[in-house]
């Protein structure tokens, strides 16, 4: 019993160790090792052989230590079992049951956004929207976000190609199209004001991967009279938890500037100030 409850102690040390190994890319010596891991130096010592010996961590060329080559294996398996869609319902649903409304995960496909995954809102008005539907992705707040986080040149030939108008609302000038992209990055989520569909209002947030590139986006829609515009900044702080949640899920993490999420720190823009830059 004892032997067990030792042996539980010392794995969970040698977990903390591979931690404090993985924020220093450039390796720590013992000394480091034992002060930022809060062992002594005979302990971390310990940990560290046995760590080396099934390959987890790697003497550095100046008698330091650093994360070894088993370390990249298990996160290249962890990374090819990753099932986005999977990874991602259970997000959802709990995002449905404090919204109340239908939420969608969607992926780029071109200049389109594909819905990957939808949870339907339990309310008697439900969206139209479906798992496998393309929609433009100037027009949707799922594509929005894509875009913003993308490259300029992708806007532009977006642009270039020419834009279709869905509603009196699409925008379809590349200048004020830039401002909500700057918009959408200061804040952290992006605002579909009746852009894509007649009636539908729609909030949504980037995922970020390992490499703290924009994978996919969450949202959150329902009909204009149940997300008025004075709802859109709780909207959106909700639905950027949620997808924040889901980037930790498949590997995102603090060390990686997340513009949005920092920006939520300081303040986020109201909603009144998106519908403000419209009009201008």
């Amino acid at each position: 019993m004892v032997a067990t409850a030792g042996s539980a102690k010392n794995l969970v040390r040698a977990l903390a160790l591979l931690k404090v190994l993985s924020g220093n890319p450039g390796g720590m010596s013992l000394a480091e090792v034992s002060r930022v891991g809060a062992l002594p130096k005979p302990t971390a010592h310990r940990l560290l052989s046995v760590l080396a010996e099934a390959g987890m961590v790697r003497e550095t060329g100046s008698g330091g230590y650093g994360l070894g080559p088993e370390c990249l294996v298990l996160g290249s398996a962890f990374l090819d079992g990753l099932d986005l869609r999977r990874e991602a319902r259970e997000i959802l649903e709990a995002l449905v049951e404090r919204t109340g409304e239908t939420c969608h995960l969607g992926i780029r496909d071109g200049d389109r956004v594909v819905y990957v995954e939808k949870v339907e809102s339990p309310q008697m008005v439900q969206l139209r929207s479906r798992i496998g539907l393309i929609a433009p992705l100037h027009t949707t707040a799922l594509g929005k976000v894509l875009l913003a986080y993308g490259e300029e040149a992708e806007v532009e030939a977006l642009f270039a190609a020419g834009l279709e108008k869905r509603t009196a609302n699409t925008i379809t000038d590349l200048d004020e199209f830039r401002v909500r992209l700057d918009l959408i990055r200061e804040s952290g989520f992006a605002v579909d004001d009746v852009e894509n569909e007649e009636g539908i209002r729609c909030v949504a947030a980037p995922v970020f991967d390992h490499d703290g590139k924009v994978v996919a986006s969450i949202s959150v829609s329902g009909p204009e009279y149940r997300v008025p515009s004075n709802r859109l900044e709780d909207l959106g702080k909700e639905v950027s938890d949620a997808a924040l949640t889901l980037s930790r899920r498949i590997g995102y993490h603090r060390d990686i500037y997340n513009p949005g999420e920092e920006s939520r720190r300081r303040r986020i823009p109201s909603s009144k100030t998106a519908l403000e830059l419209r009009n201008h």
